[in-house]
């Protein structure tokens, strides 16, 4: 006998319920989302919220939901404070999959407990390819990171024969200052030691500045993209570039048997382009295979710091990209749609549209 529907009526409290289920678990919630942040780690709590209620027609208190949502993401991602300790494993996988490359862990003790504070790495066929194939340009910069533990993200850039964004290392550090900036280039020394008409490109910001000038002294060290090369036009786009201009190649085409080709620089060649990706970036496996490091502690997360106002979720633009910092942000009255002064003090409006906002207010 199989029961499809059961026609008589009942009051338990299942059946009953209105709102907020309050026999539900955050072990619960945490097996029910488990599928949808492995499929998509970035849904939020809200979302997960409408999505549990559509398929079980139950609403979740926002507090369970969190917790419920934390214990998935420690399941398929690991526990936050934990993942730290995963660093000298991963150094190791890197070493044994890439040898030659850099990783270096930095660490300070705090209250006892050995806390992770700045990282450094850089993969050898990207050193290699930079070093035999690339102009000697790197623009160096970071980005604010934004998840628990925040920081900044450096990157150290080139660019190869096509012009294309050539990353030769990166690092992790709580902040741009000047102790941070110099670790990280006296890293980035240790792997590229000093090329001949090495150029570096950075912001104005005094703690890169002073970085650069103090472990690579004498270098070029530009705040715009401009390198220097022994070629001369006026207008200064071959000395940039490293291509003719349009005013030089009016010239060498007029030399008799002169060929463009034989001044454009050689990291422009193809075989230069080919040389600079010619090693190969090894596939790194899955973290349960990674070889086990005994390096005698625990690496504890570092310090959460605490900051003015919300959490930067976005980075800021650049002037190129729409984000001028001149950008008007002054109040616009609603009945003149000027800029400056609120309605109330508005001398520009018509006397019947500010007695209709005064009555509406």
């Amino acid at each position: 006998m199989q029961i499809k529907r059961n026609p008589h009526e009942h009051d338990c409290q299942a059946a009953s319920r209105v709102g907020v289920c309050v026999g539900i678990t955050q072990l619960w919630v945490c097996d029910k989302v488990l599928d949808w942040l492995k499929e998509d780690p970035n849904l939020r709590i809200k979302e997960l919220t409408r999505r549990l209620k559509a398929e079980y027609k139950v609403t979740v208190p926002y507090r369970r939901m969190y917790k419920g949502k934390n214990l998935a993401m420690d399941k398929l991602f690991g526990h936050w404070d934990k993942s730290f300790e995963n660093l000298f494993r991963l150094k190791a996988q890197i070493e044994e999959s890439s040898p030659g490359s850099s990783f270096v862990i930095d660490h300070h003790t705090i209250n006892n407990k050995i806390r992770f504070r700045r990282l450094f790495f850089a993969l050898k066929p990207c050193v290699d390819g930079f070093l035999r194939a690339c102009r000697p340009y790197l623009a160096v910069d970071s980005t604010f990171l934004n998840g628990r533990f925040r920081g900044q993200l450096c990157i150290a850039c080139a660019v190869d024969g096509h012009n294309w964004m050539y990353p030769v290392a990166v690092g992790v550090i709580d902040s741009e200052d000047c102790d941070n900036w110099l670790w990280f280039m006296s890293r980035l020394r240790d792997v590229i030691g000093f090329p001949d008409g090495l150029c570096f490109h950075t912001d104005c910001g005094q703690a890169v500045m002073s970085g650069v000038s103090e472990v690579f002294p004498g270098v070029e060290h530009r705040e715009c993209m401009y390198h220097l090369v022994l070629r001369s036009c006026t207008c200064r786009v071959w000395q940039g570039t490293g291509i003719p201009c349009k005013y030089a190649i009016a010239y060498i085409t007029s030399i008799p048997g002169a060929r463009l080709e034989d001044f454009v620089s050689d990291y422009y060649s193809v075989h230069n382009f080919k040389l600079a990706y010619q090693g190969s970036i090894p596939c790194i496996p899955d973290k349960s295979m990674w070889p086990t490091s005994n390096h005698g502690f625990f690496m504890h997360p570092p310090l959460l710091r605490a900051t003015a106002g919300g959490r930067r979720k976005n980075r800021m633009k650049g002037t190129f990209e729409g984000g001028s910092s001149q950008k008007d942000r002054r109040h616009q009255c609603p009945i003149c749609y000027q800029k400056g002064h609120h309605w109330e003090t508005c001398k520009n409006g018509k006397p019947e549209d500010i007695a209709a906002m005064i009555a509406e207010r």
